[in-house]
């Protein structure tokens, strides 16, 4: 019943409820007895923020899956996780940790970074989102992270509205007409890295999937000099044709109403393919990276080539790739990898081009 909780998995043991939940941008597991919380814990991994993805109970003990960016999915029991015990490790020295931003309007916005431990100074920098349909955003393992930051960089995930890390109130405010909201506090999370000398524009590169992939592009080509280039993996970039995706249809209140003029003219105005066509080439542009999925049963892939047309025209550099035998879901691990092998080699390459020679790692 509260609001400002999600709830992503329950297990029951004899009385007990045990349930993992979002609480504030952070995993947290709750333990409840007659419907009432009376335990509630934050997630961590030898130290580093991390996040519970599954639970369960058997033979009267309840189990949970835990992981973090660097860290891979481990079983815990309850017990192990309330005295601090079983974090994995990976090969490396890194760490992950929450950072608070402000947005331009006053919110409160929270980056969770991972960095090699000892870091210091601004690095070549990922940043990530999603900020749509409610959904969390947690930090999870993905193997391009440890690979990424065991090079020098860091890695960072932006919770951004129309997430799901806050609760509804946090959904609603990145909804529809609110979507530019969402585009708005990505931009503000960026800025915050750099003020706080994490990494600058030169060496920021947004990259962001499916709906996060929409996000990204429009915050790049809507906040110029925000990044040196951005990458976007099976992402709908043509917000006033959504009809064309195979589940367009589903997504239109998602990204706001085109039933009206007013409605239409501000999906015009955040709309990654608009965007670029209203840019002035005599401005630097951002880099443009565009991934698109050879068996996507959601996403059309003519969006990346439309964009990566227009912004060549304009003088950028862009470029599409075709990820083979990959859909938009559970893909095989050889198609993960090398959807990943691709990104960060668009990174590397992108932000070498101005890297500074800042921080210890650089």
């Amino acid at each position: 019943m509260d609001p400002a909780v999600r709830l992503t998995a329950v297990t029951v043991t004899g009385d007990t409820v045990h349930a993992s939940a979002v609480r504030a941008g952070a995993s947290v597991l709750l333990r409840l007895a007659h419907g009432t919380v009376i335990d509630e814990w934050p997630v961590n991994s030898g130290g580093s923020v991390a996040s519970i993805t599954d639970l369960g109970a058997d033979g009267g003990r309840t189990y949970v899956v835990i992981e973090a960016p660097a860290v891979p999915p481990h079983v815990v029991t309850v017990d192990e996780r309330t005295r601090g015990g079983g974090a994995a490790t990976v090969a490396g020295d890194f760490e992950t940790v929450r950072h608070e931003f402000a947005a331009d309007d006053g919110e409160t916005l929270t980056v969770v970074v991972t960095s090699p431990k000892g870091l210091t100074g601004p690095a070549p920098t990922i940043l990530t989102c999603y900020g749509g349909f409610g959904v969390p955003d947690l930090p999870v393992f993905e193997p391009t992270i440890p690979a990424w930051v065991e090079s020098g960089g860091r890695y960072a995930t932006a919770h951004i509205r129309g997430g799901g890390e806050h609760g509804e109130q946090w959904r609603r405010a990145g909804y529809g007409a609110g979507k530019r909201r969402g585009i708005d506090d990505l931009a503000d999370a960026a800025r915050g890295l750099a003020g706080a000398d994490l990494t600058n524009p030169e060496l920021l590169v947004l990259a962001g999937a499916s709906h996060g992939g929409t996000v990204v592009a429009s915050c790049a080509l809507d906040h110029r000099g925000i990044c040196t280039g951005f990458a976007t993996t099976a992402a709908p970039l043509d917000l006033l044709s959504l009809e064309k995706h195979p589940l367009g249809r589903i997504w239109l209140d998602e990204f706001g109403d085109t039933s009206s003029p007013e409605g239409t003219q501000e999906l015009r105005a955040i709309s990654p393919l608009h965007r670029a066509k209203m840019i002035d080439p005599e401005h630097r542009l951002p880099r443009f990276l565009g991934i698109v999925l050879a068996e996507d049963s959601r996403v059309n892939p003519d969006d990346s080539y439309a964009l990566a047309s227009v912004l060549r025209e304009a003088g950028a550099e862009a470029l599409v790739w075709e990820a083979p035998h990959a859909g938009h879901g559970s893909n095989h691990l050889d198609s993960l990898h090398s959807m990943g092998s691709v990104l960060l080699s668009f990174a590397a390459h992108t932000t070498r081009r101005t890297r500074s020679s800042e921080g210890r790692h650089a």
